[in-house]
């Protein structure tokens, strides 16, 4: 009786996990992203004091979509859709990146598999955010045949960073820097 119930556990949470694989779940993060901004109908925190008294969880969500966000528009060659989540210094950079990848007729194929650990430094000043992510990605960089350059489709990578979020009264969390801790296969 019981090796029945755990062989059906077993069979469901097999079936769940190949569910995601095939038709992944995208999480809707009900937080402020930006000043005003309405998600579904709810007009979201508008302040900084606002910001105070909302979880840490919804906090680290915002910042880990922030993350999908940057992240993606910069593989994409996109990276303008963002410009607002981003310093013009972290934005110029991305840029320029982006415009040597393409003069050297590069393009990115990124994935970010799964976030591992995510850490927010709660020391400091309330208007600037130190946020650690911990990511497995594969990342690959092809030429224009489509040849891999740089990467492996077989292997994941551990990813390691560190982003400086501040508070922007107009933009609300700003990506300021972007500090690379470590990256090796997972």
């Amino acid at each position: 009786m019981l090796e029945n119930i755990l062989l059906w556990f077993l069979l469901a949470y097999l079936g769940w996990k190949l569910l995601m694989f095939i038709c992944p779940i995208r999480a809707k993060v009900i937080v402020r992203v930006n000043p005003g901004q309405k998600t579904d109908g709810l007009i979201l925190a508008e302040s900084l004091e606002a910001l105070k008294q909302m979880p840490m969880t919804a906090l680290l969500g915002l910042f880990k979509t922030r993350f999908i966000q940057i992240t993606t528009a910069y593989a994409s060659d996109q990276i303008h859709c963002v410009k607002s989540f981003m310093s013009d210094t972290v934005y110029n950079h991305f840029e320029q990146a982006i415009r040597q990848r393409k003069e050297n007729g590069h393009h990115m194929d990124y994935k970010l598999v799964d976030f591992k650990n995510v850490r927010l430094d709660e020391n400091g000043d309330e208007k600037m955010r130190w946020v650690d992510f911990e990511t497995e990605q594969v990342n690959l960089l092809k030429d224009k045949d489509e040849k891999v350059i740089e990467g492996d489709p077989m292997y994941l990578t551990l990813v390691r960073e560190r982003w400086l979020f501040k508070w922007d009264d107009k933009a609300g969390w700003v990506l300021s820097a972007v500090q690379n801790l470590e990256a090796h296969a997972a």
